[in-house]
């Protein structure tokens, strides 16, 4: 799961940034959102055009090592999209959460 303590510096400084506006850490629904607009926007970007569909979902099926706050974004020719890793959390006894660690998928056993 994703959380504010993250420490690659795209999430820090989504967090950081979020916080100092809005007076409070953000939560997964926050950083879901705003992961989708990057994503969106770098399909945009590679597909050079805002307004045909057709060419940003295609463009979507061929991102590759996208740097988002959740992790590493990848796409297939079949549509299959995914994080390429897994972050591990605590959260403690008064419900604050604290990142731990990153796994890749890549050093899991039978992955892939």
């Amino acid at each position: 799961d994703w959380c504010p303590t993250l420490d690659t510096e795209i999430s820090l400084n989504y967090t950081n940034a979020f916080e100092k506006r809005y007076g409070y850490l953000p939560c997964n629904v926050n950083v879901v959102a705003y992961d989708q607009i990057y994503l969106l926007k770098a399909a945009m970007e590679q597909a050079d055009t805002t307004t045909d569909r057709e060419a940003i979902r295609d463009a979507l099926n061929n991102i590759s090592g996208l740097e988002l706050c959740m992790g590493t974004y990848n796409s297939d020719n079949n549509r299959h999209s995914f994080l390429t890793e897994l972050q591990f959390v605590c959260i403690d006894e008064e419900g604050i959460i604290q990142y731990v660690s990153t796994m890749s998928f890549e050093n899991i056993q039978g992955a892939g």
